[in-house]
């Protein structure tokens, strides 16, 4: 991931020169990535991130959250919180905790920027038809929450999965 970050400042650095202004300062640098490949790597970030959390032999979480952050200047999580918390304590720590321990999310794709409002829909199932079911309601939650909302929400959605895929 480096190389490509060093290549985008690479490529986007000769343009700037010759463009900005010379009292200008700010160099802005922007990816090839695009949105759909950066939605995919997140997703594949966070299904890594769910399958690394420690869960206790005992507790069989299951349900679904959502959970709302944005992209800080170092590429970092922030402002990670919980937009809809599901009914089960476990799954709301083990979606928070997921998306807290995602690896830089930089390079941004060119048509969004640091500071960005991110969504993450997590699931935790614990069989396939559990999964279905639980992945049925959340997006029909999300389909009245948007029809009802009257306009576009602004946050960028990914998805990601635990437990049981059998």
């Amino acid at each position: 991931m480096n190389r490509t970050v060093f290549f985008a400042f690479a490529s986007a650095l000769p343009a700037a020169a010759f463009v900005a202004p010379a009292h200008s300062q700010q160099i802005v640098v922007t990816s090839d990535r695009s949105v759909a490949a950066f939605v995919e790597e997140v997703s594949a970030n966070l299904d890594r991130e769910l399958a690394r959390t420690y869960v206790s032999a005992r507790s069989s979480p299951s349900g679904f959250a959502i959970v709302r952050f944005e992209c800080g200047e170092d590429g970092r999580p922030e402002n990670v919180t919980l937009f809809r918390s599901a009914r089960d304590r476990e799954v709301n720590r083990i979606a928070r905790m997921a998306v807290t321990r995602l690896p830089s999310l930089h390079p941004l794709p060119g048509e969004l920027r640091d500071g960005q409002l991110l969504q993450a829909n997590i699931v935790i199932a614990n069989s396939e038809a559990s999964y279905e079911r639980l992945a049925g309601r959340l997006r029909r939650s999300e389909e009245q929450r948007i029809a009802s909302a009257g306009k576009p929400d602004a946050a960028l959605a990914f998805s990601a999965r635990a437990g049981a895929k059998s």
